[in-house]
């Protein structure tokens, strides 16, 4: 007599089907079957890596900088961040960054804004912050964290989106008044770009966070300035060329050869006059839509 271990070795191997042909794609849609289950629970790890580390782990060691916390007007949450100030700023970086490391790892982007005077803030995302991941409160928390920096200190101000961080950067610029809105591999969703990596699963039924910026990017008014390497192996470069076509007024700047993290080692001067240009041109135009 079989023991229960065997019996239960046969039953998941499918030894009891005769067919040996039929067998073998019992197996594989059990791998498949399996694989997709983790994925599906372990979605949000996979998306967002918000990493173990605490979100002050990083020293800037710089008086200009310093860590805040604002108590969100509408539930018990605490927005959390960093802020680069500037002496009698003149205009405000809000800044959304991409998945993996923290928000003070992108501290290097307020050298991209170091000839406007523009003081940079820096949203550290829920869930990287030690308080649960949301997708809803990314957003939220972008909207709260504008509000409050305009009710206290009104400045002209340009939301920045660097990846994964484009979405949360669209959707704020779809509610709200800005300045300019300037994008790092902007995409139609994370569902397309899912779904370009993982194309033998129905992504769209699976992912729960599905920042749809396709939706919200012919709601932005503001003139749009975008920028990516064309050898993004992150965000396939043909998304942010569809996401391009979404907008109502966008400059797009491809980077030839770059790769999705070595973009700073591709730019030339051509593209620091082109951002400076963008910005000096919509730094006192509040919603600018000229071409």
């Amino acid at each position: 007599m079989k023991s229960p271990i065997r019996r239960y070795l046969d039953f998941v191997n499918f030894s009891f089907v005769p067919n040996r042909p039929l067998r073998g794609l019992l197996q594989i849609l059990r791998i498949y079957v399996v694989v997709g289950l983790i994925l599906y629970l372990l979605q949000d790890r996979v998306l967002f890596q918000p990493g173990v580390r605490d979100w002050r782990s990083c020293d800037p060691k710089s008086s200009e900088v310093s860590s805040f916390e604002i108590p969100s007007a509408k539930s018990d949450r605490v927005w959390r961040g960093w802020k680069v100030t500037a002496d009698s700023a003149r205009g405000r970086i809000l800044l959304f960054h991409g998945n993996a490391g923290l928000a003070c790892h992108r501290l290097f982007f307020r050298e991209l804004f170091s000839r406007h005077n523009f003081e940079l803030v820096l949203f550290e995302y829920p869930g990287y912050d030690g308080t649960p991941l949301s997708a809803e409160a990314m957003l939220e928390g972008a909207l709260e964290i504008h509000d409050h920096l305009q009710s206290h200190t009104p400045l002209p101000t340009f939301a920045l989106g660097e990846s994964l961080g484009s979405g949360v950067a669209t959707y704020l610029a779809a509610h709200r008044e800005l300045n300019g809105l300037i994008l790092f591999a902007p995409y139609t969703s994370i569902t397309e770009i899912a779904q370009s990596r993982f194309w033998f699963y129905p992504v769209g039924w699976m992912l729960r966070s599905k920042f749809p910026a396709h939706e919200w990017a012919p709601l932005v008014d503001e003139a749009v300035f975008a920028f990516q390497g064309t050898d993004d192996r992150v965000i396939p470069h043909s998304l942010s060329l569809r996401q391009k076509a979404n907008f109502k007024n966008i400059e797009f700047f491809p980077i030839p050869g770059a790769d999705h993290n070595d973009w700073t080692a591709f730019v030339g001067d051509d593209f620091f006059e082109a951002l400076h240009s963008y910005v000096a041109k919509h730094q006192n135009t509040l919603g600018a839509t000229d071409p």
